[in-house]
């Protein structure tokens, strides 16, 4: 039976102190902090948590993680993974039900001792990828509040991000693959990768990306770890009994994305095909095609199943491919033309968008 939740005031008075509610919040979107662990690494977690009033018992848990230069509302306004929260609570089938989470990087070490962009999450760092500890111990602590505070199924944790967050969410995948029920990657990098696998901000070198129309490259040395030493980390961080779980895989990816280019999104692919036992042969494909753009979908199956869907689409031909597609462009680092990488997302969490004019 579906039910207004007990917290609904608790979250319009927190809402009321925000010291400052950007235009698109709602009365059910709240900051929250986790505080810092004892755990090496952690510290104190900001994040935004949307629940929509009538949400049923027991809803869905969706984290979803900024990229670099970002912040969790940059992330919120540009998913609206909020609204579709909000949509799919006002319908009739509680399955479709879910919270949505947005955490902030918040803090970082100095950039001597941890040297990143701005709000990047450090998914090349190993102490920040380590069960138990840095900010992936940090995000299961806070997955585990959100689920005690609100009621959250714990049998379907899903988790997503942008860039630096989609290389997070596929480490969140490896680390905790017996606690998250499937993850996706927009932009993002596999597990066990290095920075020398993304571009160098070259102003000078993107204007020559565009002015040839390079659409391989894009003029940026870049070197990547082959897809047998990626599994081998893969198979390291997952040693102990109990810990290779499958966790099914989205990956989101511009064909024509300089900042993190396309054979990262092939890497990962290819990481969780031949770590999963997955057929090379694709086991569905289908047109994705939107707005003009041009994309494509497709789903590789193992002995358990579905093990990692790709949707690979043609960006922007320019450096400037760098975002969550068909996304609100209010937001930095967000295009509207394209397929809505949101509501891919979560349809492929078995979260199906319940108002499609939000996935137009």
């Amino acid at each position: 039976m579906r039910h207004t939740l007990l917290f609904a005031l608790p979250l319009i008075l927190a809402a009321a102190t925000l010291t400052h509610a950007p235009t698109w919040a709602q009365t059910n979107v709240i900051e929250r902090a986790l505080p810092a662990s004892d755990a090496s690494g952690s510290r104190e977690r900001r994040y935004l948590l949307a629940a929509p009033e009538g949400v049923a018992e027991k809803p869905a848990q969706v984290l979803l993680l900024h990229g670099c230069r970002q912040t969790h509302r940059d992330i919120l306004t540009a998913s609206r993974i909020h609204d579709l929260a909000a949509a799919n609570a006002a319908d009739d089938d509680p399955a479709n039900d879910f919270i949505a989470v947005f955490p902030f990087v918040t803090s970082y070490p100095g950039f001597f001792e941890a040297p990143r962009a701005e709000n990047c999450w450090g998914w090349w760092f190993e102490d920040q990828i380590t069960e138990g500890a840095g900010e992936v111990g940090d995000l299961r602590r806070l997955m585990a509040e959100v689920e005690t505070d609100f009621g959250t199924d714990p049998a379907r944790r899903y988790i997503a991000g942008l860039s630096s967050g989609g290389a997070m969410s596929a480490a969140m995948a490896v680390v905790y693959s017996e606690d998250v029920t499937a993850v996706g990657a927009v932009a993002g990098l596999p597990f066990g990768e290095v920075p020398d696998a993304v571009a160098i901000p070259w102003p000078l070198h993107h204007m020559q990306s565009w002015f040839f129309n390079r659409e391989a490259n894009c003029l940026d040395p870049k070197r990547y770890k082959s897809v047998a030493k990626l599994v081998a980390r893969m198979k390291a961080a997952q040693a102990a009994p109990g810990e290779d779980i499958l966790t099914p895989l989205m990956v989101i990816h511009s064909a024509f994305d300089c900042t993190v280019e396309l054979r990262n999104g092939e890497n990962l692919r290819d990481v969780w095909i031949a770590r999963y036992g997955a057929a090379p042969t694709p086991s569905a494909t289908q047109d994705c095609s939107q707005d003009g753009v041009t994309c494509r979908q497709v789903r590789y199956d193992g002995p358990e199943g579905r093990v990692v869907e790709t949707v690979f689409y043609e960006g922007g031909r320019n450096w400037n491919t760098h975002y969550w597609v068909g996304g609100d462009p209010r937001a930095p680092y967000s295009e509207p033309d394209g397929p809505s990488a949101s509501c891919l997302l979560l349809e492929f969490f078995g979260l199906s968008p319940q108002d499609h004019t939000l996935c137009e």
